[in-house]
């Protein structure tokens, strides 16, 4: 049976590809050579980023590895990861990886041998999933944040928190991120707990300011709850401070509350007009209704305690 937590997940918490360039950050921290754009090296196999494959992002191999690769994947229970010569999923990359690896180590079939290749897929897995959040806590162009609901921001972006435990986040949670460390770069992360997989927390900063989130996915897959702030790095009349509260559905009914001028903005698809008007305690006290029942209490630490 496969450790979830050494960084193995079930086949409802994978880490599926987000963007082309965290498919690229990941072949680089896998320590493959990039001989063309979008094209990596890797113990002598060639593989290819599509974006475009199907609709569906992925990476594609030689496909003379299909037969070896197909039994892993069966093994591990990650066959929908692959579509045709394509993997969609970090998981099913770093079992490419450990395999060819391996491979390369001739390593001798005994009988521990199916062992020693868990032992080292949960160990690359675990390790690559590690470098890849160093790389977005080594990011130095994130800003503090400031405002009436910096307690949802310190709750929702975890790496705000002195208390940041980076093992306990690989444990309990699943993450996409582009990786992004340069000083002007824009860095995107989006994770889930494996409690709770339906609630999708979100950060993202560049030069014009950050973005926090939170969206709580309904029953019905067109049905979400969306809460949105926006702090932009230097405020102005065009781009304030903002919490957007918005709900996606048959109905769909949208908030926007402006801190620094008490504004709040209400709309609902199918109606011509939008309400505007000063925000009231009852505004106030359903905004933070609807922030604490997506978990966003004082501290990350907490959220995880409590889901």
């Amino acid at each position: 049976m496969i450790d979830n937590s050494n960084g193995i997940v079930n086949n409802d918490l994978r880490t599926f590809f987000s963007g082309v360039d965290e498919i690229a950050k990941y072949m680089t921290l896998l320590r493959a050579d990039k001989i063309a754009p979008n094209i990596f090296r890797l113990d002598n196999v060639d593989f290819s980023i599509n974006p475009f494959d199907e609709k569906i992002l992925g990476i594609s191999f030689d496909s003379k590895f299909i037969d070896v690769i197909s039994g892993l994947l069966k093994r591990f229970k990650m066959s929908d990861s692959i579509l045709g010569e394509t993997i969609i999923s970090l998981d099913a990359l770093v079992l490419i990886y450990t395999a060819l690896n391996l491979m390369q180590k001739n390593l001798k079939h005994t009988e521990n041998v199916d062992q020693e290749f868990d032992k080292h897929f949960r160990r690359n897995l675990r390790q690559v999933r590690k470098e890849m959040l160093l790389s977005v806590l080594q990011n130095n162009n994130t800003k503090k944040y400031k405002g009436n609901f910096s307690f949802f921001d310190n709750s929702i972006t975890p790496f705000l928190d002195k208390e940041f435990n980076l093992d306990s986040f690989l444990d309990q949670c699943i993450f996409n991120t582009n990786g992004c460390s340069s000083k002007n770069g824009k860095l995107t992360i989006n994770w889930r707990t494996r409690k709770r997989p339906e609630l999708v927390y979100g950060f993202q900063n560049s030069n014009e300011g950050n973005v926090t989130f939170a969206i709580s996915k309904g029953k019905n897959s067109n049905s979400s709850l969306n809460v949105f702030h926006f702090l932009p790095i230097l405020p102005t009349a065009d781009k304030p401070e903002e919490v957007q509260i918005f709900s996606v559905g048959s109905e769909n009914h949208s908030i926007h509350y402006f801190p620094e001028t008490g504004i709040i903005t209400e709309k609902t698809d199918g109606r011509d007009s939008i309400l505007s008007r000063r925000a009231t305690e009852d505004d106030i006290e359903g905004i933070l209704k609807t922030l604490r029942n997506l978990k966003c209490n004082d501290s990350f630490q907490t959220l995880l305690q409590t889901l």
